[in-house]
């Protein structure tokens, strides 16, 4: 949310430019869920939304989360039997159509409105994983037979 808030307040129009470039390739690969390219440009919008905000603080934190958030949003899914693929399309789509209202914010110097925003595509993509998890942990669950415990087992 504070790069959005610092994107809104020192985004020149070269930086906003950078934003929509990014998001418009990402709109080019939305139905080939699983691309490398889509995980690599998503990275790239996130980065360059926290370099707007020209705080060295903000802009490292950021790389550090996306890195350690690598594996939950691009490596964990794909290893899952991925939901169907329209699915995985309208998700695509809403990630750009989110990026675009987001830019739009940055743009329209809406510091408040930014950071809400940002925080909401948070929130919505942490529920997307923790659905994912639970998802994968149920169809593993289901595919094996449980085996009884005996009395005072602990698993």
């Amino acid at each position: 949310g504070g790069a959005a808030r610092g994107a809104a307040h020192r985004a020149t129009e070269a930086d906003l430019a950078r934003l929509d470039h990014i998001n418009d390739e990402m709109q080019a690969e939305v139905g080939d869920y699983g691309s490398p390219r889509w995980a690599q440009l998503d990275h790239q919008f996130h980065e360059a939304v926290a370099e707007c905000s020209r705080n060295e603080r903000v802009i490292s934190l950021l790389r550090s989360l996306l890195a350690e958030c690598h594996y939950l949003f691009y490596l964990y899914p794909s290893r899952q039997s991925a939901s169907r693929p329209e699915d995985a399309a309208a998700h695509m789509q809403d990630v750009v159509n989110d990026h675009k209202e987001l830019v739009e914010l940055i743009r329209s110097r809406k510091p408040d409105e930014a950071e809400q925003r940002a925080r909401a595509d948070i929130r919505k993509s942490a529920a997307r994983v923790a659905r994912a998890m639970v998802t994968a942990e149920l169809l593993t669950a289901g595919s094996s037979p449980m085996k009884p415990r005996s009395r005072g087992q602990i698993s």
